[in-house]
């Protein structure tokens, strides 16, 4: 099994009355995924820091809301996991990765 990061771009904050629903949503697709979640990752913050070669840091802005690792068999199988991603429906982008394998 192959390991891919899904990187989550944009999407709408749920308004107060609506976290819990979106949660459930959360919720209902990592069950529904099982065992392919490595690793259910959270939501990140807006801004961020970027360490330089140089040791300086800037203020940085990637646009990454989230992520999330699922393994699967491959990329396609991969895609039509993260197609049911609740990002998508709160108007979000989801980037799939797939882990580049070391020789050790």
């Amino acid at each position: 099994m192959k390991k891919f990061m899904l990187v989550y771009f944009g999407g709408n904050q749920p308004k107060p009355e609506e976290r819990e629903t979106v949660m459930n949503q959360w919720t209902a697709w990592f069950t529904e995924l099982g065992e392919a979640v490595v690793d259910s990752g959270f939501p990140m913050m807006p801004s961020s820091k970027r360490l330089m070669a140089d040791m300086s840091d800037t203020e940085g802005k990637s646009g990454i809301t989230g992520y999330s690792i699922l393994k699967s068999e491959n990329m396609e199988d991969a895609i039509e996991m993260a197609k049911k991603c609740p990002h998508l429906m709160a108007g979000g982008k989801v980037e799939i990765m797939e882990e580049m394998p070391l020789n050790m």
